[in-house]
């Protein structure tokens, strides 16, 4: 990111159809690193809406201080409740793009999920980051940068990777921590 710019970076949540797995803490992580750093977010999941299957409440040991951060945060709640459909994303309209949750391939043919989406960004040159413990990756001629986590300890760094790579001019020590929530 150029000195005085904010990056337009895509999240997308993709909770696929495990209910077993929710990625609320990962996706908090990411949010919170990313508005801190100055980014324009746009959330989006594959039907648009709400992308859980359930909503989580306050006080019912939904765990940590960043869930329960989002949980009293009402911008962020409705914007999580108001994702793009992923049909309705366009990736030149972003620098970069973080995956949040899913499974299977992060290239894919259809562009109306969210692997064909991620394809769109890394063939177009474009970084993403990907957080879920059951993605593949198949390299079809893509020149983007892909960063690969199961998230949890390892966000902080994948986030800091990200925003290194959509910086011009990043000189160690020259950024505050992003990451540092």
């Amino acid at each position: 990111m150029p000195d005085g710019t904010l990056a337009s970076i895509l999240i997308v949540l993709d909770v696929g159809d495990a209910t077993d797995i929710d990625p609320l803490e990962d996706f908090v992580g990411v949010y919170y690193a990313l508005l801190k750093a100055g980014a324009r977010l746009l959330i989006a999941s594959e039907a648009g809406g709400y992308p859980w299957h359930q909503r989580p409440k306050q006080g019912k040991g939904a765990g940590s201080t960043l869930v329960d951060r989002f949980l009293s945060d009402r911008h962020a709640r409705n914007e999580i409740a108001d994702t793009l459909p992923l049909r309705d994303v366009f990736v030149e309209d972003f620098e970069a793009c973080v995956l949040v949750g899913g499974s299977g391939s992060l290239v894919e043919a259809d562009g109306r999920f969210a692997g064909g989406l991620i394809g769109g960004f890394l063939k177009a040159g474009k970084p993403v980051a990907a957080f879920s413990g059951r993605i593949g990756f198949m390299p079809g001629g893509a020149a983007g940068l892909a960063l690969l986590s199961s998230g949890g300890a390892g966000l902080p760094t994948a986030i800091r990777a990200l925003l290194a790579a959509l910086r011009d001019d990043d000189e160690p020590g020259d950024h505050d921590d992003p990451c540092s929530i």
